[in-house]
């Protein structure tokens, strides 16, 4: 895992790994909610903004924007 970012709600937050994922983390059962392939190479940050969307920055050298739903905008 190289960043995690919490929601504004904290009831969710996000974790950006090296095998290209973004998971979503639900806090109150402890478990994934989902997984998102975002980058290939691995994922170096993540961040949630204020709407609940994700901002992501992967080794590929990219920046990607993902609705709350994690669709890639």
């Amino acid at each position: 895992i190289n960043s995690i970012t919490w929601r504004d709600d904290s009831n969710v937050f996000a974790s950006a790994s090296d095998d290209g994922t973004v998971k979503l983390w639900d806090v109150v059962e402890g478990k994934a909610i989902k997984t998102i392939n975002a980058h290939g190479g691995g994922v170096t940050s993540v961040r949630f903004d204020h709407e609940g969307r994700l901002v992501t920055g992967g080794k590929d050298n990219r920046v990607k924007l993902w609705d709350a739903a994690g669709n890639l905008v």
